[in-house]
């Protein structure tokens, strides 16, 4: 018999025809968020960035921007700056003020439920 279970720590058992085995536990864990590209757009004063890649998640959540010496720069999605789309594989938000263009950035996605992109370098221009 085979059974479809979601995302966290399950209690598994083996059966064959006439003996089932003793119970472990089993994690399944969601796959990290991956950047694979990011590009800019501007509307007048406003700079907006796209993501593309995989595993971004269906609920929105935030895109942080560090400088090259790890400070968080700014976060895209906050409060402040809001979203103008983002599903499993696109992300796309308006830079924060605090957020220079002409610069090196470090760029993550966080998901809602915590699992963190590798950081992706861009010139934010």
């Amino acid at each position: 018999m085979t059974k479809t279970v979601g995302i966290g720590k399950h209690k598994v058992k083996v059966q064959t025809v006439d003996t089932v085995s003793n119970s472990i536990d089993f994690e399944i864990i969601a796959e990290q968020p991956i950047i694979n590209s990011i590009s800019t757009t501007k509307d007048g004063a406003d700079t907006y960035i796209k993501l593309s890649g995989t595993e971004f998640g269906s609920i929105t959540s935030k895109v942080d921007l560090y400088s090259n010496d790890g400070t968080l720069a700014g976060t895209c999605g906050s409060e402040q700056t809001g979203y103008f789309w983002w599903n499993e594989n696109e992300i796309y938000c308006k830079v924060p003020s605090s957020v220079k263009t002409n610069e090196q950035y470090n760029v993550q996605v966080v998901t809602r439920d915590g699992r963190q992109s590798p950081l992706k370098s861009y010139f934010l221009n």
